[in-house]
């Protein structure tokens, strides 16, 4: 079993442009049919806002 975790900062272009990516990449394996070879894998992508992102100096209302 394996877990990774990695922040990224993505527009929501990029976002939808990355889950289009992972879609296609998930979805050219699943015809893969049971073989000796092969050990079924459980993949559950969770795609979440981590944080608010930091104020830019425009922001300021000094």
């Amino acid at each position: 079993m394996g877990y990774r975790q990695h922040a990224l900062w993505l527009s929501r272009d990029e976002l939808m442009e990355m889950i289009g990516e992972m879609r296609d990449v998930l979805v050219s394996r699943m015809g893969n049919t049971p073989s000796p070879e092969r050990t079924r894998h459980l993949i559950s992508p969770i795609l979440f806002p981590a944080e608010e992102r930091p104020p830019s100096p425009a922001d300021r209302q000094d």
